[in-house]
């Protein structure tokens, strides 16, 4: 019964990616329509990967506006040599380390989120605190635990961040993560092994 399940299971993924082989194939040829059906498909896991590395809705929002923007532009250089979600998973990546970098620069006076400062016209106002409250994928979390972990992903560095959102959050095997992060599997290991450990610091201080 098990060996006819994943048999089944074979086939119906095999049947998937025949099928967005051919959409992927139109949109090569200039088919906006059909580039919809993969933004349909993929815009929520986008969204919840950009979503766990800023902690803000606004931001992957973006990020995934972004990341469609660039893939249709892109799409031509697909070559099939990987599923189509690693690719695209790789350009929402690469867009959320350019912009936390120009949010690094762009934040470089570290003043208390307490202490108002002024604008350009002398007007004060109050530092917004980033919004942690809980991505659509939140069924498995509840509010509090959720936002205790947001907060603890946000203060990782970058590299540990990704490897954790990519594996523990949206389920990537660890050669789809070397596939969408461009380095090795050992790599992956070893970083995934690091982050998971400093996540369960962090965590062990709050809670």
């Amino acid at each position: 019964m098990i060996e006819e399940n994943n048999n089944t299971n074979d086939l119906n993924a095999s049947a998937e990616i025949a099928q967005e082989k051919e959409i992927i194939l139109k949109v090569q040829q200039g088919d906006r329509q059909a580039f919809n059906q993969l933004i349909l498909k993929y815009h929520r896991q986008v969204f919840n990967i950009a979503f766990r590395i800023f902690g803000d809705y606004h931001q992957a929002e973006e990020i995934a506006q972004d990341v469609f923007v660039r893939g249709f532009k892109a799409i031509k250089q697909f070559k099939f040599n990987s599923r189509f979600f690693t690719w695209l998973y790789r350009i929402t990546i690469n867009l959320s380390r350019n912009k936390l970098k120009k949010n690094t620069k762009a934040n470089q006076r570290n003043l208390s989120l307490d202490q108002p400062y002024l604008n350009s016209d002398d007007v004060s106002f109050s530092r917004e605190i980033p919004d942690l409250s809980p991505a659509p994928d939140r069924g498995i979390l509840d509010k509090e635990l959720n936002e205790l972990i947001q907060c603890a992903l946000n203060s990782l560095e970058y590299d540990f961040r990704e490897v954790i959102i990519l594996r523990d959050i949206q389920q990537l095997s660890y050669e789809q993560i070397a596939q969408v992060l461009l380095i090795n599997l050992g790599t992956v290991k070893s970083r995934l092994h690091r982050a998971r450990s400093l996540l369960a610091d962090i965590l062990e201080e709050v809670m």
